[in-house]
């Protein structure tokens, strides 16, 4: 498999995983009545708009899937102002349901995948950051 093939199907399963969960989180939600839900939605939903960056820088115009069952049939490319749109949107309505406190398993998982180590440092300032530097 090509290098740029491999990071493509990576970034997008991530994206689909983060799209399951929040489908998942809900689910749990019509029966159940936990505080830290909307949490764990805000986690997701950064997790997956930072994702969906990566996919924007490396590829441009990607498809923007929000729903795991999604038709292949139905995915098509949105234009990448649309997907900023969507990546800026989704990190200023997480941000202030986000921790500034860290479980040992989620600090493992950001300090791998986030070039300063952790995500919770300002919560989503430093992607917005990075997101207006471009």
């Amino acid at each position: 498999m090509m290098p740029i093939q491999a990071t493509w199907e990576y970034l997008y399963k991530v994206v689909m995983l983060s799209n399951k969960s929040l489908e998942r989180i809900d689910k749990f939600a019509e029966t159940h009545s936990a505080t830290e839900l909307p949490a764990y939605r805000a986690e997701v939903r950064a997790m997956r708009a930072m994702y969906y960056y990566y996919l924007m820088d490396l590829f441009g115009r990607i498809p923007l899937v929000q729903s795991s069952s999604v038709a292949m049939k139905d995915v098509v490319q949105s234009e990448r102002k649309t997907v900023f749109d969507f990546v800026v949107k989704e990190l200023q309505e997480a941000a202030p349901l986000l921790s500034d406190a860290h479980s040992n398993q989620s600090y493992l998982l950001w300090a791998y995948h986030s070039p300063r180590g952790n995500f919770p440092t300002g919560k989503t300032g430093f992607e917005l950051r990075s997101l207006y530097r471009q």
